[in-house]
Formats: structure tokens, C-alpha cells, sequence
């Protein structure tokens, strides 16, 4: 069984299922093993274009009622605190421990985004603010960009705003869709180290 899945409010598994997409990659080692880890062994690419009427751009609140809860970070840290005391290797970067600051969503009460025609910038309530432009995967244009310590490709999807990220042995995924005539926003993280997998959704509601 896979450690810290556990069932949603709403009854889901926290279980990540990116079809392979970043398994099939981890054995490449090189610049351009980078980026199919990032752009995902036969995941769609990422388009740079705006779809029609997308617009993250206001102040979002957290909905609790219709959330999952964030990751239990104590249990994460007592495993690892576990596994050192028996002598074995614990590589704290490269798991779930920080992943309320490294997925700053996942804490965030609120959010207030800002977009333009080239990226999306998001401040936290739960503290912290980023930048994303646009990357364009498997073009001539194809390009991986870093943002605090991160390696990620950003894009649309089928109309929904994707950051792909990527960091030593943990690949990110963070789905933003709009819905209810742009009034409600969902965000879908998936979270994939070398040893633990998870998946929540967090819904927000535009307030201004």
C-alpha cells in the first residue's frame, strides 16, 4: 500500500495517476530527458495560447466545504524521523515534507491572481507570490523555466491552465479550471515523489 493515501471529504483516494507520464521519464538523465519529464511521455502538449474568456485575473476564496484536506505534514515528518532513526537515508528534499511550500495552494485560504497576455501571477494567503509565462512544448519553442528552485513548462490544456514542475526525484502537476460561468475555480495538485503519491482538489469562488 502507498503510504498517506487516505480518502476525501468527498470520498476520493489521494491517489496520483498520471498515466505514466513521469515514471517513463525518471530514467533519463539528460537536458531533453528533462524536458519529456516535464512535457510527459505521451501527455498532451501545452499551447501558449489564451483559450477564449479564460481569466483567472480577481481574488479567490477557499470553499472548505467543497476542498480536501491538505496533506498531514506531521505524519510525513514522523515517517521520515522514523526511517533516520533505524539508519536509513532520508532525502528530505525530495519529499512530501515541504510540500505546503513548495504547493503553496494547498495552504492558501485565498489567492489573488493576476494575468496578462504573457503569464499568471499568483499571491498566497498562506504567504509567497509567482510568476508563470507561457511555455510552448514540442514546437520549435519548446522551453523549461525555473522559479525557485523549480524546473516547470506552463500552458494550456484542453482549456485548463497547467503547471507542470519538477524538482530532483518530485514531479508536480497543478490544474487550474474554471467553472459556473467563470465564478468558481477548481485546482487539481498531484504530487509524485520517489516513495509517495498524492492528489487533492482545491475550489475557490471569485469574490472581486
Amino acid at each position: 500500500m502507498i503510504p498517506f493515501i487516505r480518502a476525501t471529504p468527498r470520498g476520493r483516494l489521494l491517489q496520483l495517476n498520471l498515466d505514466g507520464t513521469y515514471r517513463c521519464a525518471w530514467f533519463i538523465g539528460s537536458s531533453v530527458g528533462l524536458l519529456i519529464a516535464l512535457a510527459g511521455c505521451g501527455a498532451a502538449p501545452l499551447s501558449s495560447d489564451i483559450p477564449y474568456g479564460f481569466d483567472l485575473s480577481g481574488e479567490w476564496q477557499l470553499v472548505v466545504d467543497e476542498s480536501d484536506e491538505p496533506p498531514d505534514l506531521s505524519e510525513v515528518m514522523s515517517k521520515q524521523l522514523n526511517l533516520a532513526r533505524r539508519g536509513r537515508s532520508v532525502d528530505v528534499v525530495s519529499s512530501l515534507a515541504f510540500a505546503d511550500k513548495d504547493f503553496p495552494v494547498l495552504r492558501s485560504s485565498e489567492m489573488n491572481i493576476e494575468q496578462d497576455a504573457n503569464s499568471i501571477g499568483i499571491g498566497y494567503s498562506s504567504g509567497g507570490y509567482r510568476d508563470y509565462s507561457w511555455s510552448r512544448i514540442g514546437g520549435d519553442t519548446s522551453e523549461v523555466k525555473r522559479i525557485e528552485g523549480w524546473q516547470y513548462v506552463a500552458g494550456w490544456n484542453e482549456g485548463t491552465f497547467t503547471l507542470r514542475l519538477s524538482r530532483a526525484s518530485i514531479r508536480g502537476v497543478e490544474e487550474y479550471r474554471l467553472t459556473q460561468h467563470n465564478r468558481r475555480l477548481e485546482v487539481t495538485v498531484s504530487i509524485e515523489t520517489s516513495k509517495d503519491k498524492y492528489k487533492l482538489v482545491r475550489v475557490f469562488e471569485r469574490v472581486a
